[in-house]
C-alpha cells in the first residue's frame, strides 16, 4: 500500500495515527471498523491544516465547520440489511447480508455480544440462502457451531448465482439434512413466514442472512412495502429491490421485439422452402 501511495503521489495515513486506537471491545464488527475509517477520512478532508483538500478550502472560505456530532451522526447510519434489527409480529428479527465465512463469523460475533443472554443453540432461528460461488461447506460448519440444524431454514433465491438446495445439501456438512427446507418449494417467502411463526411461538430471535439476492423477497415477506426500481436497473439485486425483478436484467437479452420474431420466422420459412426444392435459392 505504501508503494501504491508513492506511485500516485498520495499521502498514506494509518487509521490509528488519525484517530485514537480503539479499546479491546470497541471494534467488534465490520460496521464499526468502516465507521472509524469514514470518520478518519472526514477528519483529514475537513482539516485544512492536515492536507490540501477542496472540501476543507470550501468550508474555510464559507467559515463553516463539521462538528464531531454531525460526523458521528452521519457515520453511524447503516445500509439496510447490515445487522438491521426490526420487530415483526412481536418477534425480534435481524437482517444481515453475511454470505461468506468471514461475514458469518462477524455476524455471530456481534450477535453474541449484543444478545448474549440467548447463547449458543438457544433462542435463535435462522433463514439462510447462499451463493454458489462461496465455500458452502465452511459456511455450514460456522452455522452449526452457533445453532442446531433443526433451527436453520434453507432457501434459494431466484437468481442465477444463487446456490440451489441440492447444491447446498451436496456440498455441506451431512448434518445440514436436518435443516428445515422444502425441495418442492424452496421459495424464500415460504420459509421466512414459517420461521417467523416458529420464532414467535418459541420466543426466538429470527436471523435472516446470506446472499444479498434473497433479501428483497425476505423483506417483502416480513411486510416491508418498498418502491420498485425500473426494469433497467433490476439486475442490481438485493436490499430494497423487489425479488420479482432480480432475474430481469439477466434475462433481458432473451426478450425480442415483434419485428425480430417476424424476421426469424421468415428466415425459417425460406430455409424450409429451399430444403423442399433445391432449385429455390434466395441468392
Amino acid at each position: 500500500m505504501k508503494e501504491c501511495s508513492e506511485t500516485v503521489g498520495s499521502p498514506l495515513y494509518m487509521l490509528n495515527e488519525v484517530l485514537p486506537p480503539p479499546t479491546s471491545t470497541e471494534v467488534v464488527d465490520f460496521d464499526l471498523e468502516n465507521q472509524r475509517m469514514a470518520t478518519a477520512a472526514l477528519s483529514l478532508l475537513t482539516n485544512k491544516n492536515v492536507r490540501k483538500s477542496r472540501l476543507a478550502e470550501i468550508l474555510h472560505q464559507k467559515n463553516l465547520t463539521v462538528s464531531d456530532e454531525n460526523v458521528l451522526r452521519g457515520t453511524s447510519q447503516r445500509p439496510a440489511c447490515r445487522f438491521e434489527a426490526v420487530v415483526v409480529n412481536d418477534t425480534q428479527c435481524i437482517l444481515d447480508v453475511a454470505h461468506n465465512p468471514p461475514g458469518l463469523k462477524e455476524l455471530f460475533k456481534k450477535f453474541n455480544q449484543e444478545y448474549s443472554e440467548h447463547g449458543k443453540n438457544k433462542k435463535i432461528r435462522i433463514v439462510i440462502g447462499m451463493s454458489s460461488d462461496k465455500d458452502l461447506n465452511l459456511v455450514s460448519k460456522i452455522l452449526l457451531n452457533n445453532v442446531d440444524a433443526n433451527k436453520v431454514h434453507l432457501v434459494e433465491a431466484a437468481h442465477p448465482r444463487a446456490a440451489t438446495l441440492p447444491e447446498i445439501l451436496a456440498a455441506t456438512n451431512p448434518t445440514m439434512t436436518d435443516c428445515v427446507y422444502d425441495l418442492t418449494d424452496p421459495s424464500i417467502t415460504v420459509q421466512v413466514l414459517k420461521a417467523l411463526q416458529l420464532a414467535k411461538e418459541n420466543g426466538e430471535i429470527l436471523i435472516i442472512c446470506g446472499s444479498v439476492f434473497l433479501m428483497a423477497e425476505a423483506r417483502e415477506a416480513l411486510g416491508f412495502d418498498e418502491p420498485r426500481d425500473s426494469a433497467y436497473v433490476a439486475e442490481v439485486a438485493g436490499c430494497n429491490l423487489r425479488h420479482g425483478q432480480e432475474n430481469f436484467g439477466n434475462n433481458i437479452n432473451n426478450y425480442r421485439s415483434e419485428d425480430e420474431e417476424e424476421d426469424e420466422e421468415e428466415e425459417e420459412e425460406e430455409e424450409e422452402e429451399e430444403e423442399a426444392d433445391p432449385k429455390i435459392s434466395k441468392f
